[in-house]
């Protein structure tokens, strides 16, 4: 029998909300069960209005990631006993698995033993706590264990030992990778928001004030760290975003094309875009800042944007494609010059271009293409690919952002073999 244990710590950030969203596979569930200091309600410094309002846009920030995430996960549920039928034995197979996280309102490690989690739910477990300095928040993806363990008498039948080995594979499968045969895997995670005097901006539906931390945008950022983004192990085995660092670069193929083929620069951390790295507002052409870099200026708010998308995609994530602009051949939601260089660089090459209308071998076909959408975008009804519906935008108005400093996150996965667990 084995066991396998993978463990994660904190992380820093930003990001944007939603409104109702299409539905798709995977649902993030924000549990409350740790705010023991009722940030999300009459605890916090602000008030209990405030507190409520938190609650309504972290809730937001959570529906927009199941609008556009479309995985979907197993259950995870602790196996009943088995008994063995071997005449006269009373040998007995149990299952149990933990799931851990940082105690949202203390820091303070917590594992939970034999939890139920519904098939397509990621729990984030919320709260506030006194975080130190400028930081406003942290992040990140929950650690777990799972074993077998054998008491009594070890004698069992051939059908017992068949049943016990599908059962055990059953729910190893369940609890490490959710179900799926690839792709980004976990029960979810956990995040905290600074509940120390504040002055946080609590309503998605209104921009941020100078002055102002936009609850909106940590929310948003602190989510995609919940779901792997930035993610670091510091050993073995390497996480999937570690798979993609390269020295002070993240390398990979969706997170490229969304940044110019190019290598995406990363912060000191390593766990976070470096600041000043611009994308595009997730479905559109609006420029903007990516959420994740790792600092945000008060009065300010961000949108989630196509790079940050890309490295969800990277890390193992399936997420919905907004609608296309013919001729955008980098796919930066805009056809302009640079991606008339991805199709000259390519020009009688067989190559994948995005927002390719005649995929294939490209030809000057797709530069006439390219040349009569010159200047159209996503969102601008211009040039648009028939398939698919607009990505759902959060309901806020303008997502801004001030200056705090982001934490490195120390996490650490291990896989064991030890009998009889």
């Amino acid at each position: 029998m084995k066991s396998y244990r993978r463990t994660r710590v904190w992380w820093l950030g930003l990001f944007v909300c939603a409104a109702a969203q299409p539905a798709a596979a995977i649902t993030l569930q924000v549990d409350y069960t740790y705010d023991t200091s009722n940030f999300f309600g009459a605890g916090n410094p602000q008030g209990a209005a405030a507190g409520a309002q938190a609650k309504a846009t972290l809730e937001a920030a959570a529906s927009y990631f199941s609008s556009i995430l479309t995985d979907s996960f197993s259950a995870i549920q602790t196996p009943a006993q088995y008994h063995s039928t071997f005449p006269n034995s009373n040998g007995t197979v149990t299952w149990t698995w933990h799931e851990s996280f940082s105690n949202p309102s203390t820091g303070a490690d917590v594992t939970i033993s034999n939890p139920t989690v519904a098939a397509n739910k990621y729990i984030i477990y919320a709260g506030g706590s006194n975080l130190t300095g400028t930081t406003v928040g942290v992040g990140a993806v929950g650690g777990f264990d799972w074993s077998s363990n054998i008491t009594g008498a070890n004698q069992f039948t051939p059908s017992d030992i068949n049943t016990i080995n599908a059962t055990t594979d059953s729910f190893s499968a369940a609890v490490e990778t959710r179900g799926q045969a690839s792709g980004f895997a976990a029960w979810g995670g956990a995040i905290s928001f600074d509940n120390t005097a504040r002055n946080w901006h609590f309503d998605n539906t209104t921009a941020p004030a100078a002055g102002e931390t936009d609850f909106s945008s940590v929310a948003l950022h602190e989510l995609l760290h919940a779901l792997g983004f930035g993610e670091t192990n510091g050993g073995s085995p390497v996480t999937p975003w570690e798979s993609f660092v390269s020295g002070n670069v993240f390398i990979g193929n969706n997170s490229e094309g969304a940044n110019g083929f190019q290598p995406v620069p990363l912060s000191a951390d390593l766990a976070h875009w470096a600041q000043g790295t611009n994308s595009v507002v997730y479905g559109t052409s609006i420029a903007q800042e990516t959420v994740m870099t790792p600092s945000i200026n008060d009065g300010q708010r961000k949108k989630v944007t196509t790079l940050d998308v890309a490295a969800l995609k990277d890390i193992g994530w399936s997420v919905i494609s907004p609608p296309g602009v013919n001729g955008d051949y980098n796919a930066d939601g805009v056809v302009d010059a640079r991606d008339y260089i991805v199709w000259r660089d390519h020009l009688g090459q067989s190559f994948a271009m995005p927002n390719d209308t005649t995929p294939g071998t490209v030809t000057q076909a797709d530069y006439n293409v390219w040349r009569s959408n010159f200047g159209a975008g996503a969102g601008s009804g211009s040039g648009s690919l028939g398939e698919g519906s607009a990505v759902p935008e959060p309901a806020s108005a303008v997502l801004l952002v001030f200056g705090w400093i982001a934490l490195a996150s120390c996490r650490s996965r291990r896989a064991t073999s030890r009998p009889g667990r």
